[in-house]
């Protein structure tokens, strides 16, 4: 009899210990990181990063397959060691060759990214991202690099463009605590493809695979789908659009959209659009990168 207690007493201790070492684990594991974002002119998100001792604002491009990339007057005088050159393209399908560096730790609030890769850019090569531009002289400057979807896919992060807040986090716990409670948000699965995260959307002229992109200010389909049966009178930018009076994923419908048409890159092809900021300012969404979900607040 006291063999059998004393086994008990062993294993009632090891269970506690497995639950103990469990919940240690997760804790270090867990992070909530929030910090304000502000908009450039075109209503792309940027946040500032911390590189060694100084800061630059930085905007979120989920639609770049790219870690960190900076513009050349900033990036020549950080410590950094040099990488092979980075190759990547543009919608239109210009390709760039650029000079790339291991970065020791960059930061975004308390949240730290080690060895990241930072690639140097040039003034040129962003204006060739433009579709249009209404810059003055007396605007204040843009952001001088971008964050892209290499690096933010290393966490799951909430973008709540309303209340101009990113919180890099993986737990549903202090996200309600903040007042997003994930479980009543529509959970919409994605594909996660060298081109970036795909959602299916479903329009007026049927339903499309479009690039997650918080890098593009527009919703965008090729102009090969632009209907034959539809006046292209209605321009704005120079560029054919339409409004879409259903707007849907998942079932769930968000109403009208404007949907502009432009030429981009066959190597583009397999997708057939971009979703911009034109509809993710509007609803807060959560990404999960680990089990590649996507809660989008429900209109």
């Amino acid at each position: 009899m006291s063999f059998v207690k004393t086994y008990w007493r062993y294993c009632s201790a090891f269970v506690i210990s497995f639950f103990c070492i469990a919940a240690l684990l997760q804790k270090v594991n867990s992070y909530h990181v929030s910090v304000p974002v502000k908009f450039d002119l075109s209503r792309i998100p940027y946040v500032d990063v911390s590189i060694q001792e100084s800061c630059y604002p930085m905007s979120l491009d989920l639609g770049s397959k790219l870690e960190l990339k900076l513009l050349s007057d900033h990036i020549r005088g950080l410590r950094k060691t040099s990488l092979e050159l980075q190759t990547y393209k543009n919608f239109r399908g210009i390709e760039y060759k650029r000079s790339a560096y291991c970065l020791e730790k960059a930061q975004i609030g308390s949240f730290v990214f080690n060895n990241s890769t930072i690639v140097e850019v040039y003034p040129v090569d962003e204006e060739a991202y433009l579709i249009y531009s209404n810059r003055s002289d007396k605007d204040p400057p843009d952001p001088v690099g971008t964050i892209g979807r290499g690096l933010l896919k290393k966490v799951n992060l909430l973008l709540d463009s309303k209340n101009s807040k990113l919180i890099l986090s993986n737990s549903f716990f202090k996200l309600k605590q903040d007042g997003y409670d994930l479980r009543k948000y529509s959970k919409i699965p994605f594909e996660m493809t060298p081109k970036g995260i795909i959602v299916n959307v479903s329009t007026d002229l049927g339903v499309f695979k479009m690039l997650l992109d918080t890098g593009c200010t527009r919703v965008i389909l090729h102009e090969s789908k632009y209907p034959g049966d539809i006046s292209k009178a209605e321009r704005q930018y120079n560029l054919p659009i339409m409004q879409s009076k259903t707007f849907s994923i998942q079932g769930l419908d968000y109403g009208e959209m404007d949907i502009l048409f432009i030429k981009m890159t066959e190597e583009i092809n397999d997708v057939d659009g971009i979703l911009g900021m034109d509809f993710i300012k509007n609803h807060v969404m959560y990404i999960d990168f680990t089990k590649q979900l996507i809660y989008i607040e429900k209109p």
